[in-house]
């Protein structure tokens, strides 16, 4: 069964990603194998090619769930980070095809992504002036929403808390300690990825802002803007998967 119809403002983005991708053949059973092996003992260059020749998977996956509130590239851009999870855990001693199991790594992944979509779209709008706690709690939403746990309702216990009109103390030092765990993050990052988390979700003390107001203030494009963003984010969330830190 064919996936939902793809917006016609994504069209063009997605078949100008399938041709660059297209170049990276599919591989066969045995050389998937050796790549594999050499991919555990470590070898970066046979982890890429693992990660290139399933690029494809991803976006046939993120075909299936993406609409007019789920953007493809979203989809894409989690569903690769799937896929590198996928690169990451794969043993071939099992007997299975990469592909077979990269796709349960890349859905969840993805399908992660379309929830956190879906919810957005039937939320309440961000209001134009919002800054500071919401913005935190939006970005930290972003970063921790696979790993969080969930209520019954959907929401993550740590959303829950946060959501709330009048936090008490215990919220409040919680929110506290995001907002440092976001700085020091975000002090990691590339100037370009900084300068614009920073003024998307308004953590540098001014409202949050529209992409396409970045965008004019970085002298860019929306979509390059939107681009960096979604890079920041999944640098950022590559940093809280291998870190030690308990957050």
């Amino acid at each position: 069964m064919a996936g939902p119809k793809i917006p016609r403002e994504q069209r063009g983005a997605l078949a100008s990603y399938l041709r660059a991708i297209s170049r990276y053949p599919l591989l066969t059973a045995s050389r998937e194998h050796r790549l594999a092996h050499r991919t555990r003992r470590g070898e970066w260059g046979a982890r890429n090619e693992l990660v290139q020749s399933n690029l494809r998977l991803v976006v046939k996956i993120a075909r299936e769930y993406a609409n007019s509130w789920a953007p493809i590239e979203d989809l894409i851009s989690e569903g690769n980070l799937g896929l590198i999870e996928a690169v990451r855990r794969y043993d071939p001693r099992r007997g299975v095809r990469f592909a077979a199991y990269a796709a349960w790594w890349i859905r969840k992944y993805v399908r992660g992504a379309w929830e956190h979509h879906r919810k957005a779209a039937s939320a309440p709008l961000y209001e134009p002036g919002a800054t500071g706690r919401e913005g935190a709690l939006r970005l930290w939403r972003r970063l921790s929403s696979l790993e969080e746990p969930r209520t019954t309702s959907g929401a993550s216990a740590l959303e829950s808390r946060l959501a709330a009109p009048d936090p008490g103390p215990e919220e409040t030092l919680r929110e506290a300690e995001i907002a440092s765990v976001l700085r020091e993050l975000i002090a990691r990052l590339p100037e370009d990825e900084r300068r614009v988390l920073r003024a998307r979700y308004g953590l540098a003390g001014g409202a949050a802002r529209t992409l396409t107001e970045i965008g004019h203030s970085l002298g860019c494009t929306r979509e390059w803007a939107r681009q960096i963003e979604l890079r920041a984010i999944g640098r950022l969330r590559r940093i809280l998967r291998h870190s030690r830190r308990r957050w």
